[in-house]
C-alpha cells in the first residue's frame, strides 16, 4: 500500500476507530485484497456489543460507500459459522434501511442492530425464532451467539 492515503482508507480507519469506542471487546481489521479493494472484518461481536456498534452514514459527500458485504453467526464455542437461511439477507436490509433513515436525518452515525430494528427483540431472540421455523438448522435457543461483520467500501463486490 502506498503512503497517500485513498478515501477508503480514512473510511476504514475512522470506522475502525468508531467501532473501539462503543465496543472495545470486539476485534476490527483492515485487510487488502489482491485486486486492491479493502475490507474491514468486526469479529468476536457478542449480542450486547452488536447493539452497540455505531457505522459512518454514507451521504453524498463520502467518496466511497461503506457497505456491510457479510454476517456470520457462531454459536457458543462453535468455530464455524452457522448457516441460517435469510439471516444475512435481513441483517443486510436492517443495515442499509438504518444508513438510509440516518442519511434522511442528517447524522453522521447508524446505530442499525437495536430492539426496533428486529421488532421488538434483541436479535438472538430474533435468531432464536428464525432457527426454531427452520428444519435444517439447530435450535439456538439459549445458546450465546457471537457474530462476525464484513464491511466493504469499495462500492461493490470483488
Amino acid at each position: 500500500m502506498s503512503t497517500d492515503l485513498k478515501h477508503r482508507d480514512w473510511l476504514l480507519f475512522s470506522q475502525q476507530k468508531l467501532i473501539q469506542i462503543n465496543a472495545p471487546s470486539v476485534t476490527s481489521r483492515i485487510s487488502y485484497v489482491a485486486d486492491g479493494g479493502a475490507r474491514l472484518t468486526l469479529s468476536n461481536i457478542s449480542e450486547a456489543d452488536l447493539v452497540k456498534l455505531e457505522f459512518l452514514t454514507n451521504t453524498d459527500g463520502n467518496n466511497n460507500y461503506l457497505y456491510l458485504e457479510d454476517v456470520q453467526v457462531n454459536l457458543g464455542n462453535s468455530v464455524s459459522p452457522l448457516l441460517i437461511s435469510g439471516l444475512k439477507d435481513t441483517m443486510l436490509d436492517i443495515f442499509r434501511l438504518s444508513d438510509l433513515q440516518n442519511y434522511l436525518g442528517d447524522s453522521k452515525t447508524h446505530n442499525p442492530f437495536t430492539i426496533t430494528a428486529f421488532n421488538g427483540k434483541s436479535v438472538g431472540e430474533f435468531i432464536d425464532n428464525l432457527t426454531a421455523a427452520l428444519p435444517t438448522v439447530p435450535d439456538t435457543l439459549g445458546i450465546p451467539k457471537t457474530f462476525t461483520l464484513i464491511l466493504n467500501p469499495d462500492g461493490h463486490s470483488h
